[in-house]
């Protein structure tokens, strides 16, 4: 019994840490393939259809990616950035408002450091660390 109530307080605890954010939707653009020691953007877009304001407070993007890519900056600035092992990702911190019907850009300068084929989820998280959309990125590096 003690077994079956921990999973579902479990279960519970990670469904309500990955919660989605609603009436938010998210793209990315980043080139598929380009050669190694190449520098290239990727532009993440937030587009906010709620009724009211929201924060992009976070984009976390996966370890499995930036084995091969290496961010250098981005515009406008990251406030923070850290690594989350829990997670493995690297989360860059931003807390930009974004008004209702309003889209926020975020253009990160990377560097192609090693060759290989790396792709990862990119998460999006709005108005706190715990409420995020996940969308694919890939680039193959040759």
């Amino acid at each position: 019994m003690a077994v079956v109530v921990a999973v579902i307080a479990g279960l519970f605890c990670i469904g309500y840490m990955v919660r989605e954010p609603g009436d938010v939707e998210v793209a990315i653009e980043a080139p598929l393939e380009v050669s190694q020691g190449e520098r290239f953007t990727i532009v993440v877009r937030v587009w906010n259809g709620a009724g009211k304001r929201r924060t992009l407070v976070d984009l976390d993007i996966a370890d499995e990616y930036l084995n091969g890519i290496v961010i250098e900056s981005s515009e406008p600035p990251f406030k923070d950035a850290m690594h989350v092992p829990i997670d493995n990702t690297l989360s860059y911190s931003f807390d930009i408002p974004i008004a209702a019907g309003e889209e926020a850009v975020v253009e990160f300068a990377a560097f192609a450091a090693h060759s290989g084929d790396f792709q990862g989820d990119i998460d999006f998280c709005i108005d706190s660390s715990v409420s995020c959309l996940s969308y694919p990125v890939r680039t193959l590096v040759r």
